[in-house]
């Protein structure tokens, strides 16, 4: 009985031990501006890209990464009335592109909003592994604006990180 106790217990701390210990870190990117010069009612593509700092945390420990907010500023026009939905995607050369917001309605009438998070989320470790990530919005517009398009866009991640 006393054998089988101990080996039960062996197992158990090996499994704790093998497991490894990981960290949440939080990272946020710069103000991406986003620009669209000729805009036109309907369907539009705003890009900007964003020099990824991982903020000191290495790229190999990143075991899982997940977008928790995108906040979106309007730049020209000043508001937001002009704009149906937005789909918020992530693209790099040497990763998949990846959804990770939408927002649909957007609010009347406003300089800043948070777009709805993607549930699904894959791939975005690949993704921050890449110098730059292309933030890529597809915004349906309800009418043509009297000037271009322009927002500035900050995303959030949350990093699970290998002690």
């Amino acid at each position: 009985m006393k054998k089988s106790i101990n080996l039960s217990s062996i197992l158990v701390l090996f499994l704790l031990f093998s497991c490894g210990e990981t960290e949440t870190k939080t990272i946020s990117s710069a103000n991406v501006e986003m620009l669209e010069e000729y805009p036109m009612e309907g369907s539009n593509t705003v890009r900007g890209v964003w020099k990824v700092d991982l903020a000191g945390v290495d790229i190999t420990k990143i075991k899982n990464a997940k977008v928790t907010s995108i906040r979106v500023e309007m730049t020209e026009p000043s508001e937001s009335s002009v704009i149906a939905e937005i789909i918020m995607q992530l693209a790099a050369s040497g990763a998949s592109m990846q959804r990770v917001g939408v927002l649909n309605p957007v609010p009347e009438n406003s300089k800043t909003f948070e777009m709805s998070i993607a549930e699904k989320q894959e791939n975005l470790v690949d993704l921050l592994k890449q110098d730059e990530i292309t933030f890529v919005a597809d915004v349906n517009l309800k009418e043509e604006p009297s000037s271009g398009l322009s927002i500035k866009s900050k995303i959030e991640f949350e990093l699970e990180v290998k002690q």
